[in-house]
């Protein structure tokens, strides 16, 4: 990507932040195209929003696009004692922020519980909808989660049963998921069953580990047909430069040449 002189250049694009979420849109607040992107377990989301500015103002071409970045849950020692996802961090005990706990279970086939925010859901779903009422279709809405913030966004859109543009997964660990529609007929399943999802991962990651990269795949490809994997040999588990590569070229494809896929 071309080198910008933060001293001369123009902004295209301006921030707007939130108690429970960030938005970057167009300075006139014109856009064809909504992004939406969910941090990692125990990180500040508020830590995205001048990277993904800085990625947007230096893209090859101006996307007419606006970014969305929730803010995780905060949850206390009482909320996560007995969580088996996210175990208890000596080191942060009181200062926790996830998108959901997950608990034993003897209710759930797999003995296991997902257990979200029902208010920061029900905030997320507001926001995607309004940007589906805006901008006409679900199809212009593009959904992207590193680490946690991708088995997130695979429960978010599971509840909103609806198709993206395309969806991308970076570097997260997929567990307890089935997609409920798969063997459905009805046409509105269907079409959630079309739904395109992109998988990125590096090797030797210490955090995700080999062996959770492909069953998270194995997982993810049962679920859509649509599914994409792509592996560098890096061992960072954060979102970096080549996440960024992959994500450009998703949007190169889909909003600026608009290829099929």
């Amino acid at each position: 990507m071309e080198n910008i002189n933060p001293l001369t250049k123009i902004e295209k694009y301006k921030i707007f932040e939130y108690f429970d979420y960030s938005i970057i849109e167009p300075n006139d607040g014109r856009y064809e195209y909504c992004f939406v992107f969910f941090a990692g377990f125990n990180e500040n989301a508020a830590k995205y929003v001048y990277l993904l500015k800085l990625f947007f103002e230096n893209f090859e071409k101006f996307l007419k696009i606006k970014i969305i970045i929730p803010m995780l849950n905060h949850y206390t020692k009482e909320d996560y004692l007995n969580a088996v996802i996210p175990r208890d961090r000596k080191n942060n005990i009181n200062n926790l922020y996830s998108w959901f706990i997950v608990n034993k279970s003897e209710d759930d086939k797999s003995g296991y519980k997902i257990k979200t925010n029902t208010n920061k859901d029900a905030l997320v779903i507001k926001l995607v909808n309004e940007e589906i009422k805006k901008l006409g279709s679900s199809e212009k809405i593009i959904f992207s989660g590193f680490s946690m913030g991708g088995r997130y966004m695979l429960y978010i859109i599971t509840q909103m049963k609806i198709k993206t543009l395309f969806n991308v997964i970076f570097k997260t660990v997929i567990f307890l998921y089935e997609n409920p529609y798969l063997n459905n007929v009805f046409e509105d399943d269907k079409i959630f069953n079309e739904n395109k999802m992109y998988l990125y991962y590096s090797r030797y990651d210490k955090i995700v580990q080999y062996e959770n990269i492909i069953k998270s795949f194995q997982i993810t490809s049962k679920a859509f047909k649509n599914s994409t994997i792509r592996i560098d040999n890096n061992k960072k588990h954060i979102l970096d430069f080549n996440c960024l590569e992959y994500l450009r070229i998703l949007l190169k494809k889909y909003i600026i040449t608009k290829e099929k896929f």
